[in-house]
Parts: structure tokens; sequence; C-alpha cells
């Protein structure tokens, strides 16, 4: 779906969030509310505070869902990374 968008994740690989990692992350984005409660009590203080992708609102995992569902994931976080880019960017 990615690629479908002009991505190229061939090189992304996932992997678990440690201290080092929030350590020199510029930015920490979560998916969930549920994803920021974890963050804040397995790693108080750590990294810059991390902020929900959708503003106030979860965005749906889509797992087990349909192309078009993943297809529509895919698009709301596009829109929402492209809220952050004049911040991440400078202009």
């Amino acid at each position: 779906m990615a690629a479908e968008l002009g991505a190229d994740l061939s090189e992304h690989y996932s992997r678990p969030v440690n201290p080092q990692l929030l350590l020199a992350a510029d930015d920490v984005i979560a998916m969930t509310s549920g994803h920021l409660q974890a963050l804040a009590a397995r790693y108080p203080g750590i990294g810059p505070a991390a902020r929900l992708l959708c503003g106030d609102e979860d965005l749906d995992d889509p797992i087990g869902a349909d192309a078009e569902v993943y297809r529509a994931c895919a698009r709301t976080i596009l829109q929402h990374l492209e809220r952050f880019l004049p911040e991440w960017v400078g202009s």
C-alpha cells in the first residue's frame, strides 16, 4: 500500500522501542492513546514527549481487513504526516 502512495519501505523494519531509540529520537509519534500511555508508563521522561498522529484521535488498526481498508489507513497516515512536515523541515 505504501508503494501506491510513492513510498519505498524496502529498507524499513520494525523494532521494539527502547530507551536508546527514544533518546535518539527528534519526535515520537504514536498511533493510539494506548501507545502513549504505555510509553509514558514504561519510559517516563525519556526522549521527546510522544504525541498522537491523528491529533486527539486513535488511528484504527486495519489488521485483518481488506485491501481498501489498508489503503484508507495509508491515506490517513499520509494526511496526518503532512501536517508535521512544516515543523520537521522548518518551513
